[in-house]
């Protein structure tokens, strides 16, 4: 009985020893105990204050106390923190780094695994992140692609428009912030899918209670991505060997947030899944009525030749004006008609296999340019006009140009090209509020960093929000200023471009930068112009400094609440 007992003690003293030495991680400390860092604590390494403090004030503090390469524990997963801005962008663009997924994302199993797996942004597969990119991707954002739909993103800023104008005459704040979501996932429907998602009010239209239901999943997704949103996350930073079991657990007893999202997801699935058996009928129907379709396009062929002698200044004239044709023409031909993202889905095959994209894969895309054309472009909107209205000064300046640049109407490439300051105010959102606040990858071998070796295994974050608020690189790294995007005088240089190569990132670097980022700037300069034509905005009371969250993409905790503010012109036109 005696010995059963001092066996049972034996064993449970045993465990309690084991738990106690794996909480204090020490074979993967000592691999990292060259790396600078916080101390960790027992178990939860550094996670405890990184939640307390977020992430950006986290590493921003220990930027300051451990210089610009450090390690911090979450949990058992050790983290290594490059906040030098060209080291930062050499990991991104050739380091052996391979993109990393966390958060609840993290533990999908079964088919959405796979369907997530299967998108541009989520894919660990280098091989099809590139085929992908080039089949269904690049000629999305080719400038061809881009000018064809300006009209449409203007059509989508005028119902936005619409909408601030009613709320103007009934004296009323509004989170321009949903706004701009509404707005910009219309784009995207009427831009890329060519189809009308009534996520706006305007000409006669109402929001749908489908085009209700839309929104609300994209926001849930994009609210519940964070560490601590669903709790069969942190157990796997706690203890890693779990991930096969948290999974298992996730599928069976989902907890209220993970049921959210994944609810969200089917919304979102279901719409663009409809929207490519649809397209594939179109094309069906349309093959069978040619008869034979091979989707060629003609393109006439050089110019004759001119008989006699012609001067030199003639033939100089017409031989720039050929090689502007050939130029305009080559544009052209790389261009997709607007709407026809989808189209170009079904349409296309692997560039090493020639083989179509699966259904799947086809479905991905489409999921990823819905949330990614939804998110990002309209947090970074509501931050560049936050800090707009936040800065009389800076809106008088931006007034002056949309007045005399473009007063009314349409604004094209023609004319965003003759209002730098506009473009510099973007920037400057931007810095300040970068919609991706870090990239984080993992060693796939070890790499020596600004003299310091980053252990296989080790993820690495790159930390933009804090490197683009780092008053080494930026002087009064906090204040809103377009003017260092401007060549002051006589000088050729901005000086934003004294900066470091890596100081500026907000879509990232690298062939995992952000493939819409042209998209979402021209859309978002387009909706700036548009909107100072006739508005300025003033903010609600409370909101300095503005609360932000960053689960996944940057974005303000509580909204950007503002009140239009009709131009002065309108009104006496009115």
């Amino acid at each position: 009985m005696e010995s059963s007992v001092a066996f049972v003690v034996l064993i449970l003293l045993s465990a309690a020893v084991a738990v106690v030495v794996y909480g204090f991680n020490p074979l993967t400390r000592w691999r990292y105990r060259k790396l600078p860092g916080p101390p960790p604590q027992w178990l939860f390494g550094n996670l405890r204050e990184v939640i307390k403090k977020g992430n950006h004030a986290a590493y921003t503090d220990w930027h300051r106390s451990y210089g610009p390469v450090f390690k911090l524990f979450l949990g058992q997963q050790p983290v290594v923190v490059v906040h030098d801005p060209e080291a930062a962008r050499a990991i991104l663009l050739r380091s052996p780094v391979r993109h990393e997924i966390r958060g609840p994302a993290s533990l999908l199993t079964g088919k959405e695994a796979q369907f997530n797996q299967a998108g541009l942004f989520s894919t660990h597969n280098r091989d099809l992140h590139r085929s992908l990119k080039s089949a269904a991707w690049l000629p999305v954002v080719t400038s061809g692609s881009l000018d064809a739909v300006t009209g449409l993103m203007n059509e989508g800023v005028e119902r936005l428009c619409d909408t601030l104008a009613r709320v103007n005459k009934e004296g009323r704040d509004i989170n321009i912030w949903r706004q701009f979501g509404h707005m910009t996932m219309d784009v995207v429907g009427t831009s890329a899918f060519g189809v009308d998602l009534h996520t706006q009010e305007g000409g006669g239209r109402r929001n749908s209670a489908e085009a209700e239901a839309l929104i609300n999943a994209a926001q849930t997704i994009f609210g519940l991505g964070g560490v601590t949103s669903c709790p069969y996350v942190p157990p796997v930073f706690l203890a890693p060997f779990t991930r096969p079991l948290m999974r298992v657990l996730a599928h069976c007893f989902p907890d209220r947030s993970l049921r959210e999202v994944m609810a969200a997801r089917q919304v979102l699935r279901g719409t663009v899944e409809d929207l490519i058996r649809k397209t594939r009928e179109q094309e069906a129907r349309a093959s069978a009525a040619n008869g034979k379709s091979d989707g060629a396009a003609s393109h006439a062929k050089g110019a004759g030749a001119h008989g006699g002698s012609v001067s030199n200044g003639a033939a100089a004239s017409a031989g720039k004006e050929a090689a502007a044709e050939t130029a305009a023409a080559r544009k052209r031909a790389r261009a997709i008609k607007p709407g026809s993202f989808l189209s170009l889905l079904v349409n296309a095959r692997h560039v090493d296999s020639g083989e179509p994209l699966s259904e799947l894969e086809a479905a991905a895309q489409a999921f990823t340019f819905l949330l990614a054309g939804y998110e990002t472009t309209a947090s970074a909107l509501a931050f560049t006009v936050y800090c707009i209205a936040a800065n009389p000064d800076k809106c008088e300046k931006l007034l002056q140009e949309v007045d005399a640049v473009a007063r009314g109407g349409p604004v094209g490439h023609a004319e965003l090209e003759r209002m730098p300051y506009l473009e510099a105010c973007l920037k400057e959102g931007l810095r300040l509020y970068p919609p991706g606040p870090f990239a984080v990858r993992e060693a796939t071998e070890d790499m020596e960093v600004r003299g310091h070796v980053i252990p296989r295994g080790a993820w690495v974050h790159v930390p933009m929000y804090s490197i683009q608020r780092d008053p080494e690189v930026w002087p009064e790294p906090e204040a809103f200023e377009p003017e260092r995007w401007i060549p002051a005088g006589a000088e050729k240089r901005a000086p934003a471009d004294a900066a470091p190569h890596g100081a500026w990132m907000p879509f990232g670097d690298g062939t995992r930068s952000c493939i819409g980022m042209r998209f979402a700037k021209q859309e978002a300069h387009i909706t700036l112009a548009r909107l100072f034509q006739r508005f300025t905005f003033e903010l609600s009371p409370g909101q300095v400094p503005l609360a932000i969250k960053s689960p996944f993409t940057l974005a303000p905790r509580d909204g950007v609440f503002v009140r239009p503010v009709l131009r002065e012109h309108l009104r006496t036109e009115e």
